[in-house]
Formats: C-alpha cells, sequence, structure tokens
C-alpha cells in the first residue's frame, strides 16, 4: 500500500494511498452536491476526483496551497471536510484522515516529510490519532 505526503504551508502529514483517495472522494462529493459552488470548488472536486482514482500511487497531491489561497476558502474546505470526517466512526481510517487534515488545516499539525510517523494512520492502536 503506497503513502503519500499532505502538504498545507511547509507542514503536513503521511497517510496511506486508500485513504487519502477514499477521503478526497468523499469530500469532492460533497462539494458536487452543493448546489451553488465557486469555481474554485469546481476546480478541487475535479482535482481531488482525479488524484482519488487509483492512479497516482506514491504521489497523490490535494493542491492545498494551490486551492486555499484565502481564508474564506480555508474556513469552507475545513468546514466540508469536518462534515466528511464526522460520517466515520473514530477507528475508521478515514475518521483519522479526516482528523489530520483537520489539524493541518487549523495550523495544529507542525510536521513535515521528514517527521517520525508515530502519527501515521494505521500505525496507532484503533481510535488514536497521535502528533
Amino acid at each position: 500500500m503506497g503513502s503519500s505526503f499532505i502538504e498545507y504551508r511547509g507542514y503536513g502529514f503521511w497517510s496511506h494511498d486508500p485513504f487519502i483517495e477514499r477521503f478526497a472522494a468523499e469530500t469532492a462529493g460533497v462539494i458536487e452536491s452543493q448546489v451553488e459552488k465557486q469555481e474554485w470548488e469546481i476546480d478541487l472536486s475535479a482535482h481531488w476526483i482525479l488524484q482519488a482514482s487509483g492512479v497516482f500511487g506514491g504521489c497523490i497531491h490535494l493542491k492545498l496551497d494551490d486551492f486555499l489561497v484565502s481564508e474564506e476558502r480555508r474556513r469552507k474546505l475545513r468546514q466540508i471536510a469536518q462534515s466528511v470526517t464526522e460520517q466515520h466512526a473514530p477507528d475508521d481510517p478515514i475518521h483519522q484522515t479526516g482528523i489530520l487534515l483537520l489539524r493541518l488545516l487549523d495550523g495544529q499539525l507542525k510536521t513535515d516529510s521528514s517527521s517520525p510517523l508515530g502519527y501515521m494512520v494505521g500505525r496507532n492502536k484503533p481510535g488514536e490519532t497521535k502528533v
């Protein structure tokens, strides 16, 4: 199972590709279901669907810095990501991946690509997300 580094503003986290792909696909689905969408949301959704396709093993790039160029956009994506996260039980890797993404978007995650992987989803006890 491949892993990718999800980065935003110089920090990020590693996660297994299937977890990122599923989270990205579900988030894109929420965006697509909105009646009114801004152009950046349409672009993000299309990009995340492509990233969730399974062809980018070990190289999934959500382009958070490219899409979240304002506080308004960051808050909007955070709101959607939180709703996706909350749809899953705490021991579900999708929930745990979502928690890491929320912490990253909130500026609470200060790990980089060379940090120890003790926080990585799948390496912790069920329901535990360390960082």
